[in-house]
């Protein structure tokens, strides 16, 4: 969230622990054991009295490597303004996008979103994926049904300037979109 983590009246606070690390050890539920061997996690969070009007997220690790999207109409005050925080975890290094470092967002709808910021840009597409109901906070209680596919295709791609560094389709992928209009508005 950068500078927007002092802001004491932001509407929800999103953090992102982890990108990708090791994961170990097994779950079991009845007779069924599921084993976490080499496994890749990821940790993120939000926090908040209410999720934003509409917003796009994404996640997706593959690899060892890590792409998170989060874009979000944001209350500010009498205004709104459209945010923007990613990052890109590939091949050990990190590259990330957000609002307060200068991302433009060339498009965003509620099946994707294409970003620039300096040389960098990312596209993402979501290309097949079926929504379950998941319940969400507005003005402080769970009255809110949002729909996220848990497990869906996503397409990613990550460019310097006309270099391709990674263009990739997932059906391991999560995605969420409350998104409705196609405009955004900047700060």
């Amino acid at each position: 969230m950068g500078p927007f983590r002092f802001v004491p009246f932001m509407q929800c606070r999103h953090s992102l622990v982890s990108m990708a690390h090791r994961v170990t050890g097994q779950l079991s539920w009845g007779a069924d054991r599921l084993d976490f061997a080499e496994g890749q996690g990821y940790i993120e969070g939000d926090r908040g009295r209410s999720f934003p009007r509409q917003y796009l997220w994404t996640h997706c690790g593959w690899d060892g490597n890590s792409v998170m999207l989060s874009i979000a109409d944001i209350p500010f005050g009498p205004s709104r303004f459209t945010g923007c925080i990613g990052a890109v975890y590939f091949k050990g290094n990190v590259y990330r996008f957000a609002t307060y470092l200068g991302v433009r967002l060339e498009h965003v709808d509620s099946r994707g979103a294409v970003i620039r910021q300096g040389e960098l840009s990312m596209q993402v597409t979501l290309e097949q994926g079926d929504a379950l109901d998941l319940q969400a906070p507005t003005r402080g209680n769970m009255e809110r049904i949002i729909r996220e596919s848990l497990t869906c295709r996503v397409h990613y791609q990550l460019r310097r300037g006309s270099e391709l560094l990674f263009s990739m389709a997932s059906d391991q992928a999560s995605f969420e979109s409350e998104w409705e209009e196609s405009h955004v508005r900047t700060i």
